[in-house]
Formats: C-alpha cells, sequence, structure tokens
C-alpha cells in the first residue's frame, strides 16, 4: 500500500516519541516514589497519560499501514484514559494541599535534582522534532526545578505547593483533550472538517466522487478514511500517485490528522471532457497558440459525444499565462487535451492534475475527435 511510504516516517516518529515518553515516565515515577517528591510524582503521572496518546498515536498509523480501519476505538480509549488520569491528579492536588503544613526535605536530595534537570533537557532538545506534548513537560519539569531547588534550600513547603500548580495546569489540559475528544465522538464539527476534505480532493477532475467518509477525533489528534471514485482514464501507475496525492492533500486540510486509509476505485459510469485547442480558422492548434478551445463531453461506457462547447479564455494583461489556460481548462473539469504541441509550463501544470496529452498530427476537429474515440474505446475494452 502507498499508505505503508507515508506514513511510515509517521510511525518513526511515533516510537521515538514513546521511547522518550517512556525513558521520562520510568525516571519520574522512580525517583518521584523513592524521594516523596510531589512534584516530580505529578510530573510521572502527566508523562504517563502522553504515553498512552503515543501508544494510540502509533496503533492507528500501524493500522492504517496495514490496511485496517481503526474506526473510534482510540477515541473511547483515549477519552477513558483522560478521565482515569484527571481523577489521579486530583487525588495527587488533594494529598500535595494536605502535606504543605508537614512538608519536609526531599529523600535522595541528588537525585530528586538531577531528575527534573534531565527531563527538562531531553523535552527542549526534543520538542521542536516530536511532539507537542514534550513542549508542556518542559513548563512542569521547569517548575519543578524551581521547586526542587527552592526545597533544598529548607523552603520544604514550596514542593507540595507547585506540585498543586503542575497538576493544576495538567488538569486543565487534560480536560481539554477530553472534550475535544467528546467533540470528535459527537461529530462537532467534523461536517466542516469532512466538506473541507471532499472540496481538496474534488479540485483534481479524475476524481468523480468522495463517498463513505468518516474522520475519528482523540485528544488534538485526527484520523479518518474514504472511498475515492475516479476516473476509469488513469493506470495503475497512476492511480499510485494519485493515491499519494490525496494523502498530501489530506495532510494539508486538516493540518491535526495522522493517518488517513483510502479506497481508490476506478467508476464504471461517469463523461469526461476532452479539450481541443482551435484557431480562428476552426482548425486544430498548439496550445501555447490560442485561447480558443472546443470541449467534448462522451459518457463512459458507452463512449458517445453527449455535448460541445466552444469556449475562449480570459486573457490577463493583454497576453494568456500558459499555466493559467491549464488551470482554467482544469477548472472546467477537462480531463484530456488533444493538441498539436504543447510548452513544457502548460504541460506540467496538467500532469500535475493528471490530465492526459496527446499530441496529434491532423487539422480536423472531427477526424481529431473520432481518432481519440477510437483509442479510447480500445483502451477501456
Amino acid at each position: 500500500m502507498q499508505e505503508q511510504d507515508v506514513f511510515m516516517y509517521g510511525k518513526k516518529i511515533a516510537m521515538r516519541f514513546l521511547i522518550i515518553l517512556g525513558f521520562l515516565l520510568g525516571l519520574n515515577a522512580v525517583i518521584g516514589f523513592l524521594s516523596h517528591s510531589f512534584s516530580i510524582i505529578v510530573i510521572a503521572i502527566i508523562a504517563f497519560l502522553y504515553f498512552i496518546e503515543g501508544v494510540l498515536i502509533f496503533y492507528v498509523i500501524k493500522r492504517v499501514i496495514e490496511g485496517y480501519v481503526p474506526r473510534k476505538n482510540p477515541s473511547y480509549i483515549m477519552l477513558g484514559m483522560d478521565t482515569i488520569i484527571a481523577v489521579i491528579i486530583a487525588i495527587e492536588i488533594y494529598f500535595a494541599y494536605n502535606s504543605i503544613h508537614k512538608a519536609v526535605m526531599v529523600r535522595f536530595p541528588y537525585a530528586s535534582f538531577i531528575t527534573p534537570l534531565i527531563t527538562l533537557s531531553f523535552s527542549a532538545f526534543y520538542a521542536t522534532k516530536i511532539e507537542d506534548a514534550l513542549r508542556m513537560m518542559i513548563v512542569y519539569n521547569a517548575l519543578a526545578l524551581f521547586a526542587i531547588i527552592i526545597n533544598l534550600l529548607t523552603v520544604y513547603w514550596l514542593d507540595p505547593s507547585v506540585a498543586i500548580l503542575i497538576g493544576l495546569i495538567g488538569l486543565r489540559e487534560n480536560i481539554i483533550r477530553g472534550l475535544e475528544t467528546v467533540k470528535g465522538l459527537r461529530g462537532v464539527l467534523l461536517e466542516e472538517t469532512i466538506e473541507s476534505m471532499i472540496s481538496a480532493y474534488r479540485e483534481a477532475p479524475v476524481i468523480k466522487d468522495v463517498r463513505d467518509i468518516w474522520l475519528g477525533i482523540f485528544s488534538f489528534y485526527c484520523y479518518g478514511g474514504c472511498k475515492v471514485l475516479v476516473s476509469p482514464l488513469l493506470t495503475d501507475n497512476e492511480l499510485d500517485e494519485l493515491r499519494r496525492y490525496l494523502i498530501r492533500r489530506t495532510i494539508h486540510t486538516v493540518p491535526y490528522i495522522i493517518a488517513i486509509h483510502l479506497v481508490i476505485e476506478r467508476v464504471k459510469e461517469t463523461t469526461i471532457k476532452i479539450a481541443i485547442p482551435v484557431r480562428d480558422t476552426g482548425i486544430v492548434a498548439s496550445f501555447d497558440e490560442t485561447s480558443k478551445f472546443v470541449i467534448e463531453e462522451v459518457s463512459i461506457p458507452e463512449i458517445k459525444p453527449i455535448k460541445r462547447e466552444k469556449l475562449e479564455l480570459e486573457v490577463v494583461s493583454g497576453r494568456i499565462l500558459q499555466a493559467q489556460k491549464a488551470n482554467q481548462l482544469i477548472s472546467k473539469g477537462v480531463e484530456v487535451l488533444l493538441t498539436k504541441d504543447i510548452g513544457d509550463v502548460a504541460e506540467s501544470s496538467f500532469r500535475g492534475w493528471f490530465t492526459k496529452i496527446y499530441r496529434v498530427k491532423k487539422e480536423n476537429i472531427r477526424e481529431v475527435f473520432e481518432e481519440y474515440v477510437k483509442t479510447l474505446r480500445s483502451m477501456l475494452q
């Protein structure tokens, strides 16, 4: 599957994120419980939540690469974990509050000082390369490091106080993440995202319809899938390239999406539009030398002409830009161009939209069109 090529890098990033969070989780959990430092324990709890989130990201990408559809299970799992972690953080805040008046110096002061320092350094180094969660870890560990330093200076009540502050920040983010997951499960704002995806997909004339589109959301991440019906003129190699194009368009349209499962099928019944550049005399011309075109619409699978129209493209500043001409024809739904010749700029524009280009030798419009119809019949047999 072509998703494997596209998302394999994301899978590696998710795995690296899990390794880093696993290390930070283990370090903070062990030192936090040994030293009885409330701030380090709270950071370990939050790191555990991020670790679970990383596991789900890895799982979703892995399942999409394998060709499976995870649907809404990750959303329910993340919502459950958000709820559990929120309760645990609240309990830890309660114990930290009750310990303020009888707080003592943390045990293993050297290890307690080094732990947030190491966590802070790791988070700062990888924050811009991997995941937004690490940026919040920078905030948490900066607060914890400050609390431990002051605690070592005999201001013992600051460690549980900072633990309460870290817990409240983490609880706020936890609740926001949970609400985003609930919105996704209830379909809030999903319709707008789906409409944006369909509009982005339908920009290419070779895409005839988008069906069975679905999206799942957990935390601040989105994943989904759909069936895309495409022109029967596309070859297998072009289908592979189209798949990569659609994935790129999806990522551009929905920046927070982590995986998309696409089922692409050639449509059996449709119409295609064929453009033929013509001179004023009515004979076939080169694409670059004219702004006038004849558009023939043909039904598939009957391969019968059903409509013909004449089109004159707009002139910009007294001249016609070749790439602009190509884009105007694309916006009209043209899938095939029959021309005497075409420049590199315009050809590149057409190729980017999977438009077929045929260079013809004859000059009579009817003969050129009928010859292509014969070719089309042989292609689709």
